[in-house]
């Protein structure tokens, strides 16, 4: 309770439930982030307000590292010091490696290899608790059309085993698919993916 920490992309369906749990029990300075902060659901902040929980909402692209260290910097005058982040931030522009241009593979490494750049050299302080990375099982099997994005995780993989080796936390989740609140089950992406590449 004493400890902010800082979740990156963290406010559509999986990142409210991981939030949600993180406040039950006993989080109480939660800083959140996101590029589209008209789109984040009132109602869920509004829940945790009621739980106890103080919230920041921040409008960011942490792969703007200036945005990034001026937040920072602007916490330390009103939230405890951070003790925790995690980077689920994500893009995704499916389509075959064939057809990829720079930009489409650019728009999709930016918030998982830049973005956790960023964030590793901004808190590579052995004092946080966590440093957890969300990257995709489908960077493991392999997912048609999504080679962009699998090299994005990979390079998280990477950075996480890097931090280790200097003696700081680092972790990477693989994550499934998640149906009924993640990303794919709340835009339909399954079906879309399944339709275009089968």
């Amino acid at each position: 309770p004493n400890c902010s920490y800082l979740l990156v992309g963290c406010t559509g369906g999986l990142g409210q439930s991981l939030t949600r749990w993180m406040v039950k029990n006993g989080a109480r300075y939660i800083v959140l982030t996101s590029r589209q902060v008209s789109k984040v659901d009132r109602a869920w902040l509004d829940e945790l307000r009621q739980m106890g929980a103080e919230i920041q909402l921040h409008e960011l692209d942490i792969s703007n590292k200036q945005a990034l260290l001026t937040m920072r910097a602007n916490l330390q005058n009103s939230f405890p010091p951070i003790a925790g982040v995690t980077n689920a931030a994500m893009v995704l522009s499916d389509r075959l490696f064939s057809d990829m241009t720079v930009e489409h593979l650019n728009m999709v490494l930016e918030p998982k290899v830049t973005g956790s750049a960023n964030l590793d050299e901004i808190f590579s302080t052995p004092t946080l608790d966590f440093f957890v990375l969300f990257s995709s099982l489908a960077s493991v099997v392999g997912n048609r059309g999504q080679s962009n994005y699998g090299a994005a995780n990979l390079f998280m993989t990477s950075l996480a085993a890097q931090r280790k080796r200097k003696g700081l936390v680092g972790s990477v989740l693989d994550i499934g698919m998640v149906l009924g609140i993640g990303y794919v089950s709340q835009n339909s992406i399954y079906e879309t993916t399944l339709r275009r590449f089968n």
